[in-house]
């Protein structure tokens, strides 16, 4: 889920070490896009290790002079061997505050740095107890598992298999050891690609194969520089001495020549980091008997709505007209989605698919049942070469984040996250709550997830920066939350095929819909409104060049779940029985409000829906939707706890706001 890079240059290298640090500075800087969360470098020189890493971005990190710290002390002229790993780190397991959860680790011997998340590694530990695993990261037990497995085999080659052999999930990695001249670079999922040329005595590393082309177009140099793409299952050892370079597969299928190891040596380790005292661990797991008190449920009233008689809606819903049967205008109006089949989708994708290994398909992966099955199906089934692509802007949780590691690691696909400046994304996210609620309206609702809809924009940059023609979206067409535009008090009566297709009519009404509410609410000029922006403008303004997969598959709810449990052990929720965006950390907060002050949710609306196309009968859509939309506790504290919001002021003001059905 990170980004990691780096270079080796050998012996007879005729790279300064200044020139190495200027090569340094311009891979950590575009390394950024992975994660801002901390980020670190190390360095060897043949005799020591040095390891610099922070709680700050690439960018801030530089900016206090890291890179040229790290490269102090050594003779500007100075060549090879000189070897640099690094990482920009987006946080999941282990606060960033905490020093040792950063990367690199040192551990063993091993110095390493990882792109991915390991999802047993808690089992792993256990496994391994006198290991004495020192941090909170899964990354750790990486190096745990080479070590252990390496005083078993004496070879490092088989310690790498059966350490591969153990982990699930995805895992690129590159690695320094204390012993010997080496660069490990292995990877089970393809996101790892290198940049050489035998004669320029330097080779390069980097999570996504566009960082390299844009070194060799910063560096003219470096102009005529290829690229090879670490395979998944495969990995490379990398003499730092004379770069030569053994490739070997992660299965164990290796010449006994590649067992031999250079005679040891052995390289001082230095961590030259500006070390604070680590920030206590995050408490928004902890149990709050009093707060949970705070979150109201009014089912008994809510339950006494009037509601469509073959839907959920009920009268609350803005624009809902019934007829003299008790119909909404909604089914009444409703055609079914036909899907276009199975040998549509193949006519779709035979002109893109490529048969000289080559990526064929750019698919969107948020983690989701859908996203993580629409991989799943053009990989396994269609056959295609795809690489995942992800948004992270702060709100996907730790359990997409895992999910995402999960199929990507067991498929072997290639992985591509662009990361926001998550501090900034959760800045405005407070911000825009914060305002919100001054002058509390449903309308204004979305202003709170506005900050992931650059995840459209980033999917045309990338379709472009890959040279790849297929972009493949998961979006479930029975997911439309149309209702959120229609409590901006705009009636779409002509839905388009896709929810973000409103008529120009309509997205004009919206625009001054949210300037009034700029106007009458000054809170809402904040630093954010540049990015809210930027999201509308992504969202309803610039073309959208996907495909979307479910317009050709027919949407099975249970035979999805089945599918992508049985085969990635696909994670659920422990708070909630629903699947739906269980991997986004706004819905569980935006999802109380709706049901507090209107007595109706985006639940209702998909399972009304369902049934409309003959999915699922109305009472057991009834019985699905009372568990989905009881209040997610240990959620919305995490929603708050993670922006920095006030969970009781934010609960007892939503409480506080009349509700749409207070006639009842």
């Amino acid at each position: 889920m990170c980004g990691i890079f780096g270079f080796t240059v050998g012996q007879e290298s005729e790279f300064s070490s200044d020139f190495c640090a200027t090569v340094t500075s311009a891979l950590f800087k575009l390394a950024e896009s992975r994660g801002k969360d901390a980020s670190g470098l190390a360095l060897s020189t043949g005799d020591e290790i040095r390891i610099l890493k922070q709680a700050l971005s690439p960018s801030q990190l530089m900016r206090q002079g890291g890179v040229k710290r790290l490269f102090d002390g050594l003779p500007s002229s100075a060549r090879g061997p000189m070897t640099l790993i690094g990482h920009s780190r987006m946080e999941t397991d282990g606060s960033s505050e905490v020093h040792k959860n950063n990367q690199p680790i040192s551990k063993m011997g091993i110095t390493i740095v990882h792109n991915g998340i390991i999802v047993n590694h808690q089992e792993l530990r256990k496994e391994f107890p006198n290991l004495r695993c020192e941090t909170d990261v899964d990354t750790e037990i990486i190096p745990v598992l080479m070590a252990a497995y390496y005083e078993k085999e004496k070879s490092l080659v088989k310690a790498v298999c059966h350490a591969y052999d153990r982990l699930e999930g995805a895992a690129s990695i590159a690695c320094l050891f204390s012993k010997w001249d080496y660069l490990l670079l292995a990877s089970n999922n393809g996101s790892l690609h290198l940049a050489l040329h035998p004669a320029r005595k330097i080779i390069f590393f980097a999570s996504e194969e566009s960082m390299l082309k844009t070194i060799r177009k910063k560096f003219p140099l470096f102009a005529s520089y290829e690229t090879l793409q670490v395979q998944a299952g495969r990995a490379f050892l990398v003499n730092t001495r004379n770069l030569s370079l053994e490739a070997f597969s992660l299965k164990g299928e290796n010449p006994q020549f590649l067992e031999q190891i250079p005679s040891p040596r052995m390289e001082k380790l230095s961590d030259i980091s500006i070390v604070k005292e680590d920030a206590p661990p995050s408490s928004f797991q902890a149990k709050h008997a009093e707060l949970e008190k705070l979150l109201q449920d009014n089912t008994t009233a809510i339950e006494r709505l009037r509601r469509c008689s073959k839907c959920l809606l009920p009268e609350t819903f803005p624009f809902i007209r019934f007829d003299a049967s008790g119909v909404c205008g909604i089914c009444r109006n409703f055609s079914k989605t036909e899907v276009k089949g199975l040998a549509a989708l193949r006519e779709l994708v035979a002109p893109y698919r490529k048969s000289n290994g080559k990526a064929d398909c750019l698919v969107a992966l948020s983690g989701g049942r859908d996203s993580t099955f629409t991989l799943h199906y053009l990989k396994t089934d269609l056959g295609l070469n795809p690489i995942a692509y992800t948004y992270d802007w702060g709100m996907v949780t730790d359990l997409a984040r895992r999910n995402i590691s999960r199929i990507t690691g067991k498929l072997g696909v290639e992985h591509i996250l662009i990361s926001a400046d998550i501090r900034k994304k959760r800045q405005f996210i407070r911000q825009n709550v914060n305002a919100w609620l001054k002058r509390p309206r449903l309308g204004t609702i979305p202003l709170f997830m506005a900050g992931d809809k650059p995840f459209f924009y980033y999917a045309n940059v990338l379709q472009k920066q890959l040279g790849i023609n297929l972009v493949m979206f998961g979006m479930n067409p029975l997911e439309r939350t149309d209702f959120k535009v229609a409590f901006c008090k705009i009636e779409e009566k002509n839905k388009q095929a896709r929810h973000y297709n409103l008529s120009m009519f309509s997205r004009y009404q919206l625009f001054l819909y949210y300037g009034k509410e700029y106007f009458l609410n000054p809170a809402y000029w904040n630093s954010s409104w540049a990015d809210t922006l930027l999201g509308f403008a992504s969202y309803y303004l610039i073309p959208q060049r996907h495909q979307n997969f479910f317009e050709y598959f027919q949407w099975d709810e249970d035979f999805i779940l089945r599918t992508i449990t049985q085969r990635y052990g696909w994670e659920t929720a422990p708070d909630t029985e629903s699947t739906w965006r269980i991997g986004d950390g706004t819905a569980s907060f935006y999802n109380y409000i709706y049901y507090t002050v209107a007595g109706f949710t985006e639940n209702d609306t998909f399972r009304s829906n369902q049934i409309r196309q003959g999915i699922i009968s109305r009472e057991a859509a009834f019985r699905k939707v009372k568990n989905e939309n009881s209040p997610r506790y240990e959620s919305i504290r995490w929603y708050c706890d993670k922006n920095g919001i006030d969970f009781e002021r934010a609960i007892k003001t939503i409480n506080r706001i009349p509700k749409l059905y207070a006639f009842v």
